[in-house]
């Protein structure tokens, strides 16, 4: 009887586990840039300044996403350069509440190791923060009802 009971505490709380928020199903959704004033600074170096016109993160509750976006830079001293679509797919997966979001890597290349991308929850959306990265946090807004 004593383990009949550990084994039904065990599989309860499992059961409880898929249900916090440490599942990718947590995250699912569809975002944008929460500041409508576009264009959106993203960073500037030494070549430099990087602005994002337009910017869409879809998370999957299979633990797998999608951004889409469009970005343009400005050359130090120079003039603007034409925006360009960007579209990478990813993989994440929840630890300790917060999505842990890298990119695939490509054959031959030398990349840096994930995380790439930090997600948290917030009540609006999410605040996704760039660890590799010098370019600041962002904070997108859910599209509630898009797919």
């Amino acid at each position: 009887m004593r383990s009949q009971t550990a084994l039904f505490g065990f599989a309860a709380a499992a059961a409880l586990g898929c249900s916090e928020p440490t599942a990718p199903a947590s995250f699912t959704g569809t975002f944008v840039f929460a500041d409508a004033r576009l264009p959106v600074h993203l960073f500037t170096n030494e070549f430099g300044a990087w602005f994002a016109t337009a910017d869409t993160i879809r998370l999957s509750s299979d633990g797998q996403g999608v951004e889409t976006g469009s970005r343009y830079m400005v050359p130090a001293g120079g003039a603007p350069q034409n925006p360009v679509a960007v579209r990478g797919t990813f993989s994440f997966h929840v630890v300790n509440g917060k999505a842990e979001v890298t990119f695939p890597c490509p054959l031959n290349a030398n990349c840096i190791r994930g995380p790439h991308w930090i997600v948290m929850r917030t009540p609006g959306g999410i605040h996704v923060t760039y660890p590799n990265s010098i370019a600041p946090p962002q904070d997108l807004v859910e599209l509630r009802g898009v797919p």
